[in-house]
């Protein structure tokens, strides 16, 4: 797609603040009428955990537009949301989270690379020369209840809060994110109760990391996401055919900011959620592309291995 027929998509202001605005108001009303039905109604409690779910998944993902500045054409607006929208959403500390990310995007399925918050994969002749101990663990790390039931989750409430771990230029932000998750858990105790707050904020949480880990476990771990190395690695390349088109129903896209067509997200990052339908459908090359459905992400966390000699992921041997 040409440079000029790109710029039509860019951010706008106008539709940046209506996306926030339909989705931060409902996650605060959500919340809040979730820990005031915890002591009530665990049926209507969980029910409505379950919408402010919802709303944290597209929270979190207005946060990762902001990542890439393709969300609010103003460059300062755009990082207070992105810190706003990333500490609502998981306790993401905006420069830590967008550091790894963009990592993500710069080396997308690069079998020479282990990239932090990725989802681990070995080769075959890599896993093959693993030890027994090795292996087991492997083989429980990627085991779909440990990755979507506990990876999540220990990622944001663990991994994410220990500044040591990331480069010394971005902990200020964790610094500053754990400061704010100690003034949210002691006002949040105030106004709801301890218990209410935390049965909320955990369960929003846990329920938000399964969403959020199936739908990125199928953007770039299905059969035939290609892989590469070396001198052969390209990122047009990778970014396209590495990358699924995850087609799923409108309240689907919409919750999530239409980013399952991540294949023309990875080609161009600068795009807004709102308007990756609209380039799918303008570029052929785009929407040809297979597309993968609600019903494949089971059948993809079938696949732990990438095979160099049939240039697919399979299962364990």
């Amino acid at each position: 797609m040409k440079t000029s027929q790109l710029a039509q998509f860019g951010a706008r202001k106008d539709k940046a603040w209506f996306e926030v605005s339909v989705t931060i108001v409902p996650y605060f009303l959500g919340f809040g009428f979730s820990a005031f039905l915890f002591e009530r109604s665990f049926a209507l409690f969980f029910f409505s955990a379950f919408l402010t779910t919802l709303f944290s998944v597209r929270l979190f993902s207005i946060f990762h537009d902001c990542s890439h500045r393709s969300f609010h054409p103003n460059k300062n607006v755009s990082l207070w949301l992105g810190r706003l929208c990333g500490f609502f959403s998981g306790f993401n500390p905006y420069e830590a989270w967008t550091r790894t990310h963009l990592s993500h995007h710069t080396n997308l399925n690069n079998l020479d690379l282990k990239l932090p918050g990725d989802i681990l994969i070995y080769t075959v002749e890599q896993f093959q020369a693993l030890s027994q101990l090795r292996k087991f663990f492997y083989k429980v790390y990627r085991h779909p209840i440990f990755l979507m039931g506990l990876g999540g989750i220990i990622y944001f409430l663990v991994y994410a809060r220990i500044p040591w771990l990331f480069p010394k230029k971005v902990r200020k932000s964790i610094w500053a994110t754990n400061a704010g998750v100690l003034i949210l858990l002691l006002s949040g105790s105030a106004l709801f109760g301890t218990r209410s707050f935390l049965a909320t904020q955990i369960l929003v949480l846990w329920m938000s990391t399964v969403i959020g880990v199936g739908i990125f476990y199928i953007h770039h771990q299905f059969e035939d996401a290609y892989f590469s190395r070396g001198d052969s690695w390209k990122l047009s390349e990778t970014s396209l055919k590495g990358s699924s088109y995850f087609h799923s129903p409108p309240i689907v896209e919409w919750f999530t900011m239409n980013i399952g067509y991540h294949h023309v997200h990875h080609l161009h990052p600068t795009i807004p959620g709102y308007y990756l339908p609209e380039v799918t459908k303008l570029c052929e090359e785009y929407s040809q592309k297979k597309a993968l459905g609600l019903g494949d992400i089971l059948t993809c966390f079938r696949f732990k291995l990438y095979c160099e000699k049939t240039s697919r992921l399979i299962s364990f041997p």
